[in-house]
């Protein structure tokens, strides 16, 4: 997963990747749940027409945090053709990680 740490970098993966499910993994080095997260999407990713990124808080801009309203770790967010379209908080199962995916892509 490439890493994103600026609004721009941000805003460029949003607008620049078509009709792409494009997945945003906050996180943060020192959170246990996050890289048990991590590991799920290394384990699963690639996935056909999904981009993902990963924003690790301990070394992005601020704002990255603040505009997306995260409010814990992990969070993981989900936009296609520009818009936000869902997003989870917190720890879930590597079978709840591949369906979340399927059922955004289908979006």
């Amino acid at each position: 997963m490439e890493k994103i740490l600026t609004k721009e970098e941000f805003k460029n993966a949003v607008e620049n990747n078509g009709d792409k499910l494009v997945l945003f993994d906050y996180k943060a080095g020192w959170c246990g749940p996050c890289r048990v997260l991590g590991n799920i999407f290394e384990e699963i990713l690639p996935v056909e027409n999904v981009v993902a990124y990963e924003v690790d808080l301990d070394e992005a801009d601020e704002e990255l945090a603040t505009e997306n309203n995260i409010r814990n770790i992990p969070t993981v967010l989900f936009y296609k053709n520009g818009l936000l379209i869902d997003r989870f908080t917190g720890m879930i199962g590597k079978e709840a990680v591949e369906n979340k995916i399927k059922e955004n892509l289908a979006k």
